[in-house]
């Protein structure tokens, strides 16, 4: 009884003190990290944060998009967010000279994605058209700030002297890779198509990159859809036109070339 009190406090102290080598999954929006960090939760049977919400509205939000919003003051504000020992929130990859130092230990995920279904994702999620050449602003300024940031790309400085959101959308596309680029902390780099050609091989690999247990097997579970699923039934031509589909290959080609895309 005396060794369970005595675990039990010592996990709870744990807890409070949050994980000392954290695994913070990171990426562009919609690039497969909430269902690549879930996964990984459920396979070595560790509890993880998927999204750090007080990051996306309201106060924190707004000032997060303005640029003006410190990792620090974050942590503080949702400190139970950060004491995971899995962390996936995209936003964060906008910030990881910050997360370095705030988690020097930590190892960091970084999850990518073909731009072509990136941005095709994104804007399914908006249930916004790809093909179009420039968006209403009142349509932009409805979405929360986490979405208003992703599609005006303002924090970013991304394509300020451009009224297509299809080319700030691929800029930012080139700026998650940039960060990638520039990351000193240990780091995998896993692309999104790899992890769904086998899903339970890429899990349990990662799993053993991490030094972490293979404690479940996630066979039964590999598809679950952690978010609602994009329409894929339709080609990038269909989706953007000619010439937005240009646009992205134009402006993410030198990355999709090193990261093996433009064959595809």
């Amino acid at each position: 009884m005396l060794n369970n009190t005595t675990t039990i406090i010592k996990k709870w102290f744990r807890w409070r003190r949050g994980a000392e080598k954290p695994i913070i999954i990171l990426g562009n929006q919609k690039s497969g990290t909430t269902a690549i960090a879930g996964l990984l939760a459920e396979c070595a049977n560790l509890n993880c944060t998927l999204d750090i919400h007080e990051m996306h509205d309201g106060k924190v939000g707004r000032r997060y998009a303005k640029g003006d919003l410190q990792l620090s003051e974050i942590i503080k504000s949702c400190k139970h967010k950060f004491r995971t020992p899995i962390i996936k929130e995209p936003m964060l990859t906008f910030m990881a000279d910050q997360v370095t130092v705030e988690f020097p230990d930590s190892t960091i995920v970084f999850i990518i994605r073909d731009p072509r279904d990136n941005i095709r994702s994104i804007l399914n999620r908006l249930e916004i058209p790809g093909n179009l050449n420039t968006l209403n602003e009142d349509i932009v300024n409805s979405f929360p700030e986490s979405w208003k940031d992703v599609l005006k790309g303002s924090r970013l400085g991304l394509c300020q002297e451009s009224t297509n959101y299809i080319e700030r959308l691929a800029e930012r596309w080139n700026h998650a890779l940039d960060t990638y680029d520039n990351i000193s902390n240990n780091k995998i780099l896993i692309r999104y198509e790899d992890f769904l050609s086998s899903k339970v091989l890429a899990i349990e690999e990662l799993c053993r990159s991490l030094n972490l247990p293979v404690r479940r097997d996630i066979t039964e579970i590999q598809d679950r859809q952690y978010q609602k699923k994009g329409d894929r039934d339709i080609t990038w031509e269909e989706f953007y036109g000619h010439e937005n589909l240009a646009r992205i290959q134009a402006i993410c080609s030198d990355k999709m070339t090193r990261f093996n895309y433009l064959s595809n």
